[in-house]
């Protein structure tokens, strides 16, 4: 059973009122604001991400990432649109169907602008796996951020509930703290060489201490957290 499943099971009896936004926090769908020029496809885009589980978002709309839809090639108009955000930004490249070679296209657009693109058929259904990919990169570290900042609401109520406490401390949340940790580090290009998990902490422990953001110390330190979890003979990771 994952965190938030363990988070709700507490709650049920009513007595934790407390737990209710913070499961709820923890929850939330990474937001999405599609954006684009009429005619190249964003009301087809924003219903294959909602079905894939994400909440787009109305233009003036808070949200984690910006997408811009675009056929064919980057106009004016779209770098006007794209460059007035500090959101993760992603280049959706609709209509990759038409193309003669849309992963091509989709990179030279990529280095043209330095803005991840992804080449999309929005209409032809199926699962788009490479703008989820995308997207869950991008939302790596927000996702990881929104895991921290629930952890830390947890444990000030965990203080005076016992039950709290034991979860907190448990291999369910160490790993799944861990593995948002992970994501967040892959998510900046990072590939860990396979090794035995007291190897895999201490490095992870010495990366945390090295020349990185706060973000990545704090990702260091949660990996060493879990690989020494793995070395106490915690679970597997979720």
């Amino acid at each position: 059973m994952g965190l938030i499943a363990e988070l709700t099971a507490l709650a049920e009896d009513g007595s934790r009122p407390r737990l209710g936004p913070i499961i709820a926090a923890l929850g939330q769908p990474v937001r999405v604001r599609v954006t684009g020029r009429p005619g190249v496809g964003c009301r087809s885009v924003s219903a294959v991400l909602r079905d894939q589980g994400l909440d787009c978002v109305p233009e003036g709309a808070v949200a984690d990432v910006v997408a811009l839809v675009i056929a064919e090639t980057v106009k004016p108009e779209d770098r006007r649109a794209h460059l007035g955000t500090d959101r993760p930004r992603l280049i959706v490249l609709n209509k990759a169907d038409a193309l003669a070679d849309p992963a091509a296209r989709a990179a030279a657009i990529t280095a043209q602008t330095g803005v991840r693109t992804v080449p999309m058929c929005a209409l032809a259904g199926g699962k788009p796996t490479p703008i989820l990919d995308a997207m869950a990169e991008l939302s790596a570290p927000l996702r990881y951020r929104r895991l921290r900042t629930a952890l830390t609401r947890l444990h000030a109520l965990a203080a005076t509930d016992p039950a709290l406490a034991e979860l907190l401390a448990a291999d369910t949340t160490v790993l799944t703290t861990a593995a948002a940790a992970d994501e967040v580090v892959r998510a900046a290009g990072l590939r860990p060489s396979p090794m035995a998990p007291l190897r895999s902490a201490v490095r992870w422990l010495q990366y945390s201490r090295g020349p990185v953001s706060p973000l990545h110390r704090d990702c260091g330190a949660d990996l060493a957290r879990g690989q020494l979890r793995l070395v106490a003979g915690g679970d597997t990771p979720p």
